[in-house]
């Protein structure tokens, strides 16, 4: 099971499937040289081949992993090869949210207020102010290697998230398999808030599946589709 970007955050995963189930993690350190998300599946996938020449592959991934997952998956099987799976791990797509208007919105906020309180205060200004620091370049940061760190991730995860704004999704021949909360909020979800907007279950996949989707959430199967 080849699982993409990352390392540590699939150890737990990588447990529970028993020792008999080989995993490896996916990361590059190089990450800007591959300003495409094709790029990056394109090096994946030559890593991958020269330990497991043929497949049938088993691949996956968080978030943007997921999505480099699906291109790793689309160039495999172009070049003849068979996918086992395709697992991906509340990965969206363009089409798994749709934000209500201006004043809509505004209610959905008032009701997040009146009902979780200052902690949904709290997280919103986290939010905005997260986003201020990364438009203001980081400047006026104190030294030190703590920061560095996380200065360069937030640099990393701005550029996956211009490559996948880029990356344009193409019908997908085959069945995958989609891990996504059973519910949502305000405060559970960072990405997308039901009162703020409109969440598609199978998060967009479903007009990119032509085999279909089978979708789970943390309590269960939920269904196929």
């Amino acid at each position: 099971l080849f699982l993409c970007e990352g390392v540590d955050i699939y150890l737990a995963l990588a447990g529970r499937l028993g020792t008999d189930q080989p995993v490896y993690g996916l990361v590059t350190e190089l990450a800007r040289d591959y300003p495409e998300v094709k790029d990056l599946a394109s090096q994946y996938v030559a890593e991958i081949r020269v330990l497991q020449p043929t497949g049938p592959y088993y691949l996956g991934g968080v978030s943007f992993g997921g999505l480099v997952a699906f291109e790793m998956a689309q160039q495999l099987i172009a070049a003849g090869e068979k996918i086992g799976l395709l697992l991906l791990l509340y990965t969206p797509t363009p089409w798994a949210y749709t934000p209500k208007f201006l004043p809509g919105r505004l209610v959905g906020h008032l009701r997040n207020l009146h009902k979780f309180g200052f902690a949904y205060l709290k997280k919103t200004a986290r939010i905005r102010l997260q986003k201020i620091r990364r438009g203001g370049g980081g400047q006026n940061q104190p030294a030190g290697a703590v920061v560095r760190r996380i200065a360069r991730t937030e640099g990393i995860r701005e550029l996956f998230e211009v490559m996948a704004t880029k990356y344009q999704l193409k019908k997908y021949p085959e069945r995958l398999t989609l891990f996504a909360l059973a519910h949502r909020d305000g405060m559970s979800d960072c990405l997308f808030d039901p009162a703020l907007g409109a969440v598609d279950p199978l998060l967009g996949w479903g007009r990119i599946a032509d085999g279909g989707v089978d979708q789970f959430t943390p309590l269960g199967m939920a269904g196929g589709i």
